[in-house]
This record gives structure tokens, C-alpha cells and sequence, in this order.
């Protein structure tokens, strides 16, 4: 179920998740819109969808709004959006083992470990809760890898490579045009004061 619907004051409000594809959540609000409860004659209730940190191109909003006045079952009270040039962060929740290969282009979260032989291939910032024993590897300059755990790991980012990385507090390792910089927390902690 990727729409939940409560009510509020007066005010239906759809939660939509945004683990399914918008084509998926759409149809569930189409067949939400026929049950019993907006069926009945006379009686057309506020709606406010929520899509939380769902970005929706101009298609998929007019998508949308279509099968609204198609139904014309609610009354349509806002939508809550993602701006566009908002950051948000993709959270990647499984271990990746040897031979595994990730390409990622948003900034991510990494909660499980990253083990020797894995690859991450990344375009965005990389933050990572777990180990990191496998290879990271920038595709841009601007890709900074956070983490606390590294062993032996392998840091690439465009021409310049780490080798046998490991350290055991939080660090931020960055290409700086000359260098890859691996930045400790009391060095970050310092540069703030």
C-alpha cells in the first residue's frame, strides 16, 4: 500500500511513500477514489496529498491533477512537493559483497557495509554508517565520502587514488585538484572554531 490516507480537522490527507513508482501511487489513488467513501452523493471532502520528498515533474502533477477532476470525488485543497534544487538523501540498505558493483547519482546513505571486492561508483556524496573495506570511486570532483569505519578500503576519485585507507573516526575525504584530503573530525571540529 503506498497511499494512506487520515483524516485532519477537516482535511483528507493522502500520504504517498516513495518506495513505488508514481505511476503505481496514482493508480492507487484512482481505485481510493471509488470506494465507498467518496461515493457518496453530495458528500466531496478536502484533499491534501503529500508526497513528502517526492520531487514531481510538471507530467506527473498534471497526471495528477486529471485524475482528480476525471473522479470528481474531492475537493482539491494542495499538494506538498519536493523542490526541485532540494537535497535530499537516498539510503541504500544492503551489504554490498565482492564482485557487487553500485553506481549511484544522488547523494547516499550506505547503512550496511561495504565488503573487499565491492564497488561503488558515485557521481554524488557518499555517507556511510557501516564498514567500508571495498573501493569508492568519484566520478567528479565535487563527490565528498564521509564515513567512521574504513579497513584497507580503496579511495578513487578521478585521477588521484588512496590505498589501504583505515581509520577508526569520522572523516571526510575529498579531492582537493592536487590531492585526495582525508579530513579526521578533531581536524573538521578545529577548522569550525
Amino acid at each position: 500500500m503506498s497511499v494512506v490516507v487520515k483524516g485532519k480537522n477537516d482535511l483528507l490527507v493522502f500520504h504517498c511513500t516513495i518506495e513505488n513508482h508514481f505511476d503505481d501511487v496514482l493508480k492507487e489513488i484512482d481505485e481510493l477514489l471509488d470506494k465507498p467513501l467518496f461515493v457518496e452523493a453530495g458528500y466531496y471532502p478536502k484533499a491534501f496529498f503529500d508526497f513528502g520528498c517526492r520531487y514531481l515533474n510538471e507530467k506527473e502533477l498534471n497526471c495528477l491533477l486529471d485524475v482528480l477532476l476525471v473522479k470528481k470525488r474531492v475537493i482539491f485543497c494542495g499538494v506538498n512537493l519536493l523542490k526541485e534544487n532540494e537535497k535530499i538523501v537516498d539510503m541504500y540498505t544492503k551489504s554490498i559483497h565482492a564482485g557487487e558493483v553500485v553506481k549511484i547519482h544522488r547523494d547516499t546513505l550506505f547503512l550496511m557495509p561495504l565488503n573487499e571486492g565491492g564497488v561503488i561508483y558515485s557521481d554524488s556524496h557518499v555517507y556511510f554508517l557501516g564498514k567500508v573495506k571495498g573501493k569508492v570511486v568519484g566520478l567528479s570532483r565535487d563527490v565528498r565520502i564521509y564515513g567512521h569505519y574504513f579497513e584497507n578500503a580503496e579511495i578513487r576519485i578521478m585521477n588521484h587514488c588512496l590505498h589501504d585507507v583505515t581509520t577508526f573516526t569520522n572523516v571526510m575525504i575529498y579531492d582537493n585538484k592536487e590531492e585526495i584530503v582525508m579530513k579526521k573530525e578533531e581536524d573538521l571540529w578545529q577548522e569550525s572554531l
